[in-house]
C-alpha cells in the first residue's frame, strides 16, 4: 500500500524554556497541538471537522503571531473563509463568526503591516459590513435571522432577542472599520458605500451603538452587563462582560466591577471552553491578574495533561468524571482532542509574561518587558514578524538580544 501525503510544513520560530517544568510542558504541548491544525488552512478538529471555522481562525493568528509569525497562512485562511460576492449567510453560518472575520484582518494587519492584502480585502469588508447592516434593529443592535446560529460559546445563554456579546463584537467591527479606514491604502479603494471610506461614519457608528449597549444591556444592581434585556431574566454570564474589557465598551469603573462581581464570583458559571478561556484570561491579564493567569494555566492546561492528554482538546470540565472527559455532543467520544483554540498559553506567555508587544503595525516599534518575578531563568525566543527576540534570565541577570531570521 502506498500513499501521498500533501502538506505545508510551517516550522515553530518561537521557543520556552523556564524554572517550571509544568509550564514548559504546557508550551511544548500547545505548540504540537497548534502544529497539527496549521497547514493550507488553519484546521479544528483534524481528527474530526477537518474544516476551517471563523472564531477558531481568529485566536489562531494570536498563537501564530507568538509561534510561527507566518503570513502566508493568514492570508489563505482569511480568503477561504470569506469566499465571494455577494455574501447571502453568515461565515460558517454563525453571525459571530462574520464579525470574527472583521478583526481577523485587523489582527494580521497590525502583525505584520500586510498593505497589499489590507488593498485586496478592504472591499470585501465593506461589503460583509453592509451584509451586516441589513440585520440591525430599531436600536442598531445586530440580531439573528431565521437559520442563523448565534453561537458565542458551549454555554447556556439567554439569547432572547439582541444578545448582548453580539452587540460588542459589532462595536469593535465599527472600530476595526474606523481604523482601516484611515490607512492610507483605502483612498485606493472602491465601495458600494461611499460613507464606508470615511473613518468619521465610524466612529460615529461606534460611539452611538456603545452607548446604547450600555444602556440596554448593563446592569447597577448586578454592576454587570446582562445577555438580554428583552426577556426581564437579566442573566449574567462571563462572556459578555469579557468582551466589554477586550473591547473597551465597559469605562474603567464598569471594568474593576466586572473583574469583582463576575470574573471573580464563584455564583456566575465557570467556562468550560479553551476557546473562551482564552478571552477570560486575555480580560484578566488586561486588568492586571497575573498571578491569576498563570496559576489557572498551571491547573487547567495542565489538568489536561493529568488526564492523559497529548495535544489539547476542545473542552475540558475540571470537574467531570473522568469517565466523560472525550464525551461531547450527545456523543461519547465525540469531543475534538487536539483544537487550535486550546493553544492559547503561547500567546499568553509570550505577550504577557515574556512581555513581547506590538507598538506599530508590523513591529516597526515594540516592547519587551518581561515580567521576571514570576521566574527564576527563562531561554526563549519570541518572533516580532521577521526578525526574533532572544530572551535569557538567569542569576537576576536579564538580558535582550534581537536577531534577524534565518
Amino acid at each position: 500500500m502506498t500513499a501521498r501525503y500533501q502538506y505545508v510544513e510551517i516550522p515553530a520560530v518561537a521557543s520556552f524554556h523556564c524554572d517550571d517544568g509544568l509550564l514548559n510542558r504546557i508550551w511544548e504541548v500547545a505548540a504540537h497541538t497548534f502544529s497539527l491544525c496549521s497547514g493550507i488552512f488553519f484546521l479544528d478538529g483534524i481528527k474530526r471537522d477537518k474544516w476551517i471555522w471563523c472564531g477558531d481562525a481568529y485566536q489562531s493568528l494570536f498563537v501564530n503571531q507568538y509561534l510561527m509569525a507566518d503570513p502566508d497562512i493568514n492570508r489563505r485562511t482569511l480568503l477561504a473563509l470569506r469566499g465571494n460576492e455577494r455574501m447571502t449567510t453568515h461565515i460558517n453560518t454563525i453571525l459571530d463568526y462574520t464579525m470574527y472575520w472583521v478583526l481577523c484582518v485587523k489582527e494580521h494587519y497590525e502583525a505584520y503591516a500586510d498593505h497589499p492584502f489590507l488593498i485586496q480585502v478592504f472591499p470585501k469588508m465593506c461589503a460583509l459590513m453592509e451584509f451586516l447592516e441589513e440585520q440591525l434593529d430599531e436600536h442598531g443592535f445586530v440580531v439573528g435571522r431565521k437559520g442563523d446560529w448565534i453561537y458565542i460559546d458551549w454555554a447556556e445563554f439567554d439569547k432572547t432577542g439582541p444578545f448582548c456579546p453580539e452587540q460588542m463584537l459589532l462595536a469593535a467591527c465599527y472600530q476595526v472599520m474606523g481604523r482601516m479606514a484611515e490607512m492610507p491604502e483605502a483612498g485606493r479603494i472602491q465601495a458600494g458605500n461611499p460613507q464606508y471610506l470615511n473613518p468619521v461614519y465610524w466612529k460615529e457608528r461606534y460611539e452611538t451603538l456603545v452607548s446604547s449597549i450600555r444602556q440596554y444591556f448593563w446592569d447597577e444592581e448586578k454592576q454587570a452587563y446582562v445577555d438580554s434585556f428583552t426577556s426581564g431574566k437579566r442573566n449574567v454570564t462571563r462572556h459578555a462582560n469579557i468582551f466589554a474589557i477586550l473591547f473597551e465598551i465597559a469605562d474603567e469603573k464598569q471594568r474593576k466591577q466586572i473583574v469583582r462581581h463576575v470574573l471573580h464570583n464563584e455564583a456566575v458559571p465557570k467556562i468550560t471552553t479553551p476557546y473562551f478561556k482564552f478571552f477570560e484570561l486575555d480580560a484578566l491579564c488586561r486588568m492586571g491578574c497575573l498571578d491569576e493567569v498563570l496559576e489557572t494555566i498551571r491547573s487547567y492546561w495542565g489538568g489536561m495533561l493529568k488526564q492523559g492528554a497529548v495535544t489539547f482538546w476542545e473542552e475540558y470540565d475540571p470537574e467531570a468524571p473522568k469517565e466523560e472527559q472525550y464525551g461531547m455532543y450527545g456523543d461519547p467520544f465525540g469531543k475534538s482532542l487536539c483544537h487550535a483554540w486550546a493553544a492559547s498559553p503561547i500567546y499568553l506567555l509570550g505577550k504577557y509574561f515574556l512581555g513581547v508587544r506590538p507598538l506599530s503595525a508590523g513591529y516597526q516599534t515594540y516592547e519587551v518587558q518581561p515580567k521576571v518575578q514570576y521566574f527564576r531563568e527563562l531561554d526563549c525566543v519570541v518572533p516580532v514578524y521577521d526578525r526574533t527576540v532572544h530572551i535569557t534570565y538567569r542569576d537576576s541577570s536579564l538580558q535582550i538580544k534581537e536577531e534577524k531570521n534565518v
